[in-house]
């Protein structure tokens, strides 16, 4: 199936500005031209009920960065996004999900679902030097372009 987007973006609300003024700006903006799908603009087709909406824009994507915060944790819908992601990974055997970290999240507020999360999938930190931004940016991009299959060899040899 083809996607209409390189990537579907689960934020909370209060990390728009780093959203629009650093991922847009180095993703969609830059070189590459990757495409993301954000709810906050339209991509996201409006008057559908918003669990479906939200399902369509995952669908629609071919990879889905979860922007990992405080706020973030707090947040029933990002969680729901967080959560159709890794159903998406098991269910079409596919390696969908990116997690960016900005900020500190205090253990007490990772939940079961993140904890698990991370201990198969590497987490991108927003560093704050400029040199590990670059660092960043170069990491991120990767991961966009990387194939979305997952060999599943390893685990059937067990």
């Amino acid at each position: 199936m083809r996607r209409r987007y390189h990537a579907h973006v689960a934020y909370h609300k209060d990390n728009e500005a780093w959203i629009n003024d650093q991922l847009i700006a180095n993703i969609e903006d830059g070189q590459e031209r990757f495409r993301l799908c954000l709810k906050e603009r339209g991509d996201i087709p409006a008057g559908h009920y918003i669990l479906n909406a939200i399902c369509h824009g995952i669908q629609q994507s071919r990879k889905t960065i979860a922007v990992l915060s405080e706020n973030f944790m707090d947040d029933g819908w990002c969680h729901y996004q967080l959560h159709f992601a890794q159903m998406r990974m098991v269910t079409d055997n596919v390696d969908v999900l990116i997690l960016v970290q900005i900020g500190e999240i205090p253990d007490h507020k990772k939940t079961l679902l993140l904890r698990q999360l991370l201990c198969y999938k590497e987490v991108l930190k927003w560093p704050e030097d400029p040199d590990g931004q670059h660092l960043f940016w170069n990491q991120l991009k990767m991961k966009l372009r990387k194939p979305v299959r997952v060999d599943r060899r390893f685990d059937e040899a067990r």
